[in-house]
């Protein structure tokens, strides 16, 4: 079968468990879940928009961002 992102379907983080203080480990919608994304690439991906925050999706009302 083709992988999701092939099929034109959006991949979502189902889960996240802190990696130290390094970063998280996340677990994707279309099964993955190897690697460990460090605070500053996660960073680049919000500023350059790549990715939503918990705003976008209707939550985080302790206003962070």
């Amino acid at each position: 079968m083709q992988p999701a992102v092939e099929r034109g379907e959006a991949i979502t983080i189902t889960d996240a468990e802190l990696s130290g203080a390094w970063g998280l480990s996340l677990d994707w919608s279309d099964g993955h879940s190897t690697g460990i994304y460090a605070w500053e690439k996660l960073r680049t991906w919000v500023d350059a928009g790549l990715v939503g925050t918990i705003d976008d999706a209707g939550g985080g009302d302790d206003g962070v961002a």
